[in-house]
């Protein structure tokens, strides 16, 4: 797992560090209130600890993409695809590593908003569901790396999905508000019923969770049918 961690790029040095850990999830955090409250009339702790959470389900799904990207340079997936397609180790490790970056950036905003004056029970059940939507965004996060395998760009499905995540997650504005369509969309991904829960404690937690195993299982599905692409490719050369 250790070479997990130091394939990741914002992990190199303190400057990028401090950058994904902190400046990024406070600057989204800033500009979602800053759009509630021209709306709200005022500052809303809900949509700044909401924002937290959401960032850290964000790092551990990009994290999860970049560490098999790293594979990918590497050709690593190549020799992986031919010899140990089924490795549990191998997605253990980046598995991990993904939920732990997620859960750290989460912990780490949660006390500074904590310092800053934040609800307790706000922060109380932002720690309560940081691990479920660490692993929902890591999963996520493979699903859309996976699906990518064999493209040119690795990032195309998370450089669409991650933006999106932003809006349909229901962070800045409660799902039930949205037009119908935007409300189905967002019905589609495992984040907004977590995210109600940690705004308001109403959300529906576990229909989330069985949305994640869902996308898992179609992730699943995916990676079986790259696999038999790609070993079939590189047999000779593995």
């Amino acid at each position: 797992m250790k070479t997990q961690f130091t394939s990741l790029a914002y992990l190199q040095n303190w400057k990028t560090k401090l950058v994904h850990f902190i400046i990024i999830p406070f600057v989204n955090l800033l500009l979602l209130v800053a759009v509630n409250s021209q709306y709200q009339g005022g500052f809303s702790w809900s949509i700044a600890v909401g924002t937290i959470v959401l960032n850290g389900g964000l790092l551990s799904m990009g994290s999860m993409a970049a560490l098999f990207t790293m594979d990918r340079t590497l050709k690593i997936d190549r020799e992986m695809a031919t010899q140990r397609p089924y490795s549990f180790k191998y997605w253990f490790d980046k598995a991990m590593t993904a939920i732990i970056c997620g859960v750290i950036s989460v912990l780490i905003n949660d006390i500074i908003l904590m310092i800053l004056g934040a609800p307790s029970m706000l922060v109380y059940r932002s720690v309560l569901i940081v691990i479920p939507f660490a692993v929902v965004g890591t999963i996520l996060g493979f699903v859309g790396s996976i699906a990518a395998w064999t493209m040119i760009n690795p990032y195309f499905y998370l450089n669409i999905l991650e933006p999106m995540m932003i809006i349909i997650s229901g962070a800045l504005v409660n799902v039930e508000k949205y037009p119908d369509w935007l409300r189905i969309l967002s019905s589609c991904f495992p984040f907004s019923q977590i995210i109600e829960y940690v705004e308001s404690g109403k959300g529906m937690v576990v229909r989330d969770l069985l949305l994640a195993l869902l996308w898992l299982i179609i992730g699943i599905g995916i990676y079986m049918h790259k696999i038999s692409i790609i070993s079939e490719k590189y047999q000779e050369m593995y």
